[in-house]
Order: structure tokens, then C-alpha cells, then sequence
């Protein structure tokens, strides 16, 4: 009957949807069961960096910042989206939120969608850090060149590609 067929529909929903429940229920539960390295932050240096830099961050820049680096003092690991308009200023986020990994002697990765992006990332990143850390670009083309020893690498999907070999330390 046209009842049974909206009670049906009624319950096939209910169940979707405790369904989706149950699996971010498990999602969380095992993001607090995994262990992840915990990472000091030297606000001193972070200070120092920002010092550097030809323009003044942004109260929501820094905002997002602050989240990130709270997050990564929690010994679970961290689940995070940095979204905004295009010359928001996201690489800049990143690239502060990743200091302390940095500092410690860990690896990082930033992924960009396209290889011209990477490049543009790259050559941003490069210029504000130096030869401080060790940066690599990772593209389809330079993928198989790039070292192990790289504490960040800045590219393309070929991060992934080539991950047992390039991220050795990736925290």
C-alpha cells in the first residue's frame, strides 16, 4: 500500500542515516585510540618567522594558525580542512602551521592540485625560508630525482605516488 511504501522509505532513511552515524562515531573513536607525534611549538620562533615576512597576517590567519598548533600538541592525529578564497593566504598558513614539524626534525608535505601550483608554492615557500630546511619539489617529472632526506616537499599528487620512498619521517 502507498502507507507501507512511506513507512518503507521512512526507515531506509533511519537507517542511512544511523549508518553515517555509526562510521563517524568509529572514525572518531579512532582517532582518539591512534597515537601521533606530539609537536612543541616555539612560539618564539614562530614570532621571529612572522617578523620576516612583507605583510601582516590577517586576524583570521592567525586564528587558524593558533587552532593548528594547539591541534598539534594533542598526541592524536589531526583532522583538519584549511579552505578560503584564492589569495586568502593558505599557503602562508601552512607554511607557519608546518614550522614546528620543521623544528623538530620531521617531514612535511604540502600537496597542490596542479604542478604549475606547485611550483608557484615552491618558489614562494623557498624564498621566505632559504636554505634553512630542505625543500623539494615533488612532480611527476622530479618525483624519481627527489631524496629521502627531505624534511618538506611541496607538490603534486606524486607525494603520494612516491610515498614509501619520499616520506620517511612524514609526521
Amino acid at each position: 500500500s502507498a502507507e507501507d511504501i512511506i513507512k518503507a522509505r521512512k526507515r531506509l532513511g533511519f537507517d542511512e542515516l544511523l549508518n553515517i552515524q555509526q562510521k563517524l562515531l568509529k572514525a572518531r573513536m579512532s582517532k582518539e585510540i591512534d597515537p601521533a607525534t606530539r609537536i612543541k611549538v616555539n612560539k618564539g620562533n614562530i614570532e621571529k618567522f612572522k617578523n620576516t615576512l612583507p605583510f601582516d597576517l590577517t586576524t583570521s590567519q592567525e586564528r587558524a594558525i593558533e587552532e593548528i598548533h594547539t591541534d598539534l600538541k594533542d598526541p592524536h592525529p589531526m583532522k583538519r580542512l584549511l579552505q578560503g578564497d584564492v589569495g586568502s593566504g593558505k599557503t602562508i598558513v601552512a607554511l607557519i602551521s608546518i614550522l614546528p614539524i620543521l623544528e623538530q626534525g620531521l617531514q612535511a608535505a604540502i600537496l597542490a592540485p596542479t604542478g604549475i601550483l606547485a611550483q608557484q608554492h615552491f618558489q614562494t615557500i623557498s624564498n621566505l625560508l632559504g636554505d634553512k630546511y630542505k625543500i623539494a619539489l615533488v612532480t611527476k617529472e622530479t618525483a624519481k630525482s627527489v631524496g629521502s632526506d627531505m624534511q618538506l616537499l611541496i607538490g603534486t599528487h606524486a607525494i603520494l605516488s612516491h610515498k614509501e620512498r619520499l616520506l620517511n619521517k612524514l609526521t
